[in-house]
């Protein structure tokens, strides 16, 4: 690969970058809000990059049933004998580089900081999230900006909108201004050639919702790899990995498992999450870890497809601000963990999801 290393989305406005789920006033109800996530999906990144390389090569989009919408992008982003491994999105800005803490972001720094504390692994969250709402107060983050208006209808015959009458929803946008000049990133670890073709030049692009436009450019740099390299140089038999973008646990379509609600957590059961994840793990690292703990949130990642017309697989995800911790029997040495990184962890890795950031963990004696 050439001079690609990076792709980044400039942006110079409000963004909304909304998970996979309805929004539509029919079924959430006639006063329907859509908040943004702080980062968007792999996924919003990857089908704007597609659209480019689609584009580029005027080539028709697929119209497959078959494969899910991931493989899809893969398929389209990758020329044919080629491997694709992007890593990210975080947010690049003057200040340095931020990734999802939940509802809002942290910086990589303040990651590497809290959870290298001499703590057990729940204790290291709370210093974590102590950290994102100083990071807050002291005017770094994510802000909100809500817009309130009448439900629109993108409509197939024409590129306009129109007003379904009677609806109203709100709009809760993401704003980096606090940030200084903010860029939505992606490291590529393993490019393509029509991928690299494509970003010759600079381009401009929608990316989320709303029809916000970024411009989109290649970059010779990596700010959040090379951080993790920087971080994970040292042997240690202790590894935290944070889950910076959501890590599809199973690419399977998850049936037979149940939802329900206590304190206003919803637990999912039919399902065990730390099994799951160890067994990510286990072939990926020699010997095998002796325990491995899960921290964080869980949910299901579906959608639905405008293409196949009907409801897109169901899949267990663990949620970015997630926190996993490997124990082993001797000194693990920092290169299968930055394998990990670079590789992924979990289904559609090739395209972002499951970007973990290895810390070792070497306490004093």
């Amino acid at each position: 690969m050439g001079s690609l290393k990076s792709i980044t989305f400039r942006v110079v406005e409000p963004m909304m970058f909304r998970g996979p789920s309805e929004f539509t006033p029919s079924i959430r109800g006639p006063q329907t809000v859509a908040v943004s996530n702080p980062v968007p999906m792999p996924s919003t990144v990857a089908g704007a990059l597609a659209t480019l390389v689609l584009e580029a090569l005027n080539r028709p989009p697929p119209m497959s049933t078959e494969a899910t919408s991931f493989e899809q992008l893969i398929a389209i982003l990758r020329t044919a004998g080629e491997t694709l491994i992007m890593r990210g999105p975080y947010i690049m800005s003057a200040q340095g580089s931020y990734v999802q803490y939940r509802e809002q972001l942290v910086s990589f720094k303040d990651v590497r900081e809290a959870l290298t504390k001499k703590t057990d692994i729940k204790k290291a969250l709370k210093i974590l999230s102590e950290r994102v709402k100083e990071g807050v107060k002291e005017g770094r983050g994510a802000n909100t900006v809500p817009t309130l208006g009448i439900k629109l209808i993108d409509t197939f015959t024409s590129p306009s909108k129109v007003a379904e009458e009677g609806f109203i929803y709100t709009t809760k946008m993401v704003d980096y201004s606090r940030l200084g000049k903010a860029s939505v990133a992606v490291d590529v670890l393993r490019g393509s050639k029509s991928l690299e073709e494509t970003l010759k030049t600079k381009k401009l692009v929608r990316l989320g919702g709303e029809g916000r436009i970024t411009e989109a450019s290649a970059s010779e740099n990596q700010p959040l790899t090379e951080g993790v390299r920087s971080v994970a140089d040292k042997p240690s038999t202790l590894w935290r990995l944070y889950v910076s973008t959501p890590l599809i646990l199973d690419g399977k379509e998850l049936r037979g498992v149940s939802a329900h609600t206590t304190g206003g957590v919803h637990v999912y059961t039919g399902f065990k999450v730390r099994e799951a994840v160890a067994a990510l793990l286990k072939p990926r690292l020699s010997p095998e870890p002796k325990k491995v703990k899960v921290a964080g949130q869980v949910s299901v990642m579906g959608g639905y497809s405008l293409v196949a017309d009907r409801r897109k697989p169901m899949f267990p995800v663990l949620m970015p601000g997630s926190v996993i911790e490997v124990e082993g029997e001797g000194l693990w040495e920092p290169l299968p963990f930055l394998k990990i990184y670079t590789e992924g962890l979990g289904f559609a890795a090739e395209i972002g999801f499951g970007t973990v950031l290895p810390i070792p963990i070497c306490f004093p004696t």
